[in-house]
């Protein structure tokens, strides 16, 4: 069952959708990122008080460490594109790769920054 190719899927979650309520409550997700979040399913409540200070958190080194390694990685030139798994395509190749690279690597570095 787990080499069933509909599993696949799996791995492409919403933001958060990998950490855990108490990774939260103990605040050891990324203020920048957990500022940009909504909610698509659970508590809307619990979601806008991390938000909230998450919004309040001064930028941090750590963060400006992540960011610029994402970007710099990403966009300058040693992420190898051609590396990623185009499983659940079915349709332009090229088109999901763009959008891989604006939507899971530049934006998230440019909604954090603003």
């Amino acid at each position: 069952m787990a080499e069933d190719i509909t599993h696949r899927r799996l791995l492409e979650h919403p933001p958060g959708f990998v950490f855990t309520t108490t990774e939260l409550d103990q605040h050891r997700v990324s203020p920048p990122e957990l500022a940009t979040w909504s909610v698509i399913t659970g508590n809307a409540t619990a979601l806008q008080r991390w938000k909230s200070h998450a919004q309040m958190a001064p930028w941090s080194r750590e963060d400006e460490r992540f960011y610029r390694g994402n970007l710099g990685s990403r966009v300058g030139g040693r992420y190898q594109l051609d590396k990623d798994s185009t499983d659940n395509v079915h349709g332009d190749v090229s088109g999901y790769r763009g959008h891989g690279v604006a939507w899971h690597y530049v934006a998230p570095c440019w909604f954090a920054a603003a």
